[in-house]
């Protein structure tokens, strides 16, 4: 079976790293890179970052920060603000980058 990560982001399977801010470690990870959050209500009050919204398992980054960056592939996206776990299952992250 075809790897979905893989495919949508042409990076191998692991590509995917978050690192704390003072980059000690890269943690592998699966992140799902929107373009906007409009519809989350932890985000709707605060002004908007040029950027993207980066959703990542809890299970896989148990508490990402302000500074982390998450690299997909070449691309790199580092967190602004506070990450906010998701209001449903607590199960994701959400976090604006730069």
């Amino acid at each position: 079976m075809a790897d979905i990560f893989a495919e949508t982001f042409g990076a191998e399977e692991g590509a995917a790293t978050y690192s704390p801010p003072d980059r000690s470690v890269a943690i592998p990870c699966r992140p799902i890179v929107n373009d906007e959050d409009s519809d989350s209500a932890e985000f709707a009050a605060k002004p908007r970052a040029a950027g993207k919204v980066i959703s990542v398992r809890k299970s896989e980054v148990a508490a990402p920060v302000h500074g982390g960056l998450f690299v997909i592939g070449d691309i790199s996206y580092s967190i602004v603000g506070k990450p906010v776990l998701d209001q449903h299952e607590r199960a994701m992250w959400r976090c604006q980058t730069a």
